[in-house]
């Protein structure tokens, strides 16, 4: 397992207990330490993310500088691609339960947002899933890229790397979209004490605004076999080469 795989899993492991305290509440009512959990979460995810860029241009410099055919470059891209997308999903879902989770608003609860788990649930699926969605969707095209070339179908293959990028670019589009969506339906919560579920989703919209960066983590993957794929056919001995 390469580096950028390892901190996927880290992001993953974070992201987990990131979802424990949004529906378990177990910090929420303790004072400090909610503050204390919400800050060292929010401080892990940085420097994930930091990890995660460093890892992935030393990835990409390794794959053009060992690689043997064209055809690796591209396999070792869509592969570092699907496992930053991968990251970038439990990354956004990190950022967006922390914040979550540590949202107490003015509502009477007990158990947190998860006392009020329809109106948080209806507004998380508008300003999160989104987000999750368009990440997914830059890997898939990755992939269909890679098959594509496989198959000997070189133009094909570049359409689908070149909408892959368009689908990272959009990932910032999305995310900074949701933001006020979460503004408009959730902070207003926050303030009346209306909902605390719709109060907790508002406020993790927010965190959008860094989650956009993850196309930083998918971009530069695309871009390369893009290159590749543009620079002509790639030759069919060149499936030999193993991944």
């Amino acid at each position: 397992m390469n580096r950028l795989a390892v901190l996927t899993v880290g992001v993953g492991i974070m992201a987990t207990l990131a979802v424990f305290d949004l529906v378990s509440a177990w910090a929420l009512h303790r004072g400090w330490v909610d503050l204390v959990v919400v800050l060292g979460l929010f401080g892990i995810a940085v420097a994930l993310f930091v990890a995660l860029i460093i890892a992935g241009s030393r990835e990409r410099r390794q794959i053009t500088t060992n690689s043997r055919a064209p055809l690796d470059v591209v396999g070792r891209a869509a592969r570092g691609a699907r496992w930053s997308a991968l990251a970038g999903v439990g990354l956004s879902l990190l950022l967006f339960a922390n914040c979550s989770g540590g949202v107490l608003s003015g509502a009477s609860v007990v158990g947190g947002p998860m006392d009020d788990a329809s109106n948080f649930l209806n507004l998380s699926a508008a300003v999160l899933l989104p987000v999750l969605l368009v990440i997914v969707l830059s890997a898939v095209l990755a992939t269909a890229a890679e098959v594509l070339v496989r198959r000997q179908r070189g133009r094909s293959a570049l359409l689908a790397a070149q909408a892959g990028i368009w689908a990272a670019v959009l990932i910032v589009v999305v995310a900074m979209m949701t933001v006020p969506v979460g503004f408009f339906f959730g902070i207003s919560a926050c303030d009346f004490g209306t909902s605390q579920g719709a109060c907790a989703a508002g406020a993790g919209s927010f965190m959008n605004l860094f989650a956009a960066g993850t196309a930083a983590l998918v971009l530069p993957y695309l871009t390369l076999m893009a290159h590749i794929l543009a620079l002509g056919p790639i030759p069919a001995a060149a499936n030999e080469t193993s991944l």
